[in-house]
């Protein structure tokens, strides 16, 4: 059973904040995650800690929906550092994105 995308937010301080996304980010549950990743990215908070490891699938839409989002982070010159463990959402975010988990399993037993 698909439970719809979600965004868990942390505030650690004025500048920064942990989101840790969960649930199916596919098309057709992505209302809730979408209608919190708008709002936050309006915050501009300058530093974004992105936890993908509670996504259970994904698909294009909602790879687009967390492009997007971090997109909107880089271009108010914010920093944006994607946790993504299970390397399921590698390609989303791109090179302005600090990997603090690799996201292949080739390059996590590289940085072994």
């Amino acid at each position: 059973m698909r439970q719809p995308a979600v965004i868990h937010i942390a505030i650690l301080d004025r500048r920064s904040v942990l989101l840790e996304a969960g649930g199916s980010f596919t098309d057709g549950y992505l209302d809730q995650a979408s209608d919190r990743l708008t709002r936050l990215a309006e915050l501009e908070f300058p530093t974004v800690t992105l936890d993908l490891h509670g996504i259970a699938e994904i698909d294009r839409a909602g790879r687009a929906l967390i492009s997007t989002f971090a997109m909107r982070i880089w271009s108010t010159g914010g920093q944006l550092s994607a946790v993504d463990p299970t390397g399921r959402c590698s390609g989303i975010v791109h090179e302005h994105s600090v990997a603090l988990v690799p996201a292949t399993p080739d390059e996590r037993s590289r940085a072994a």
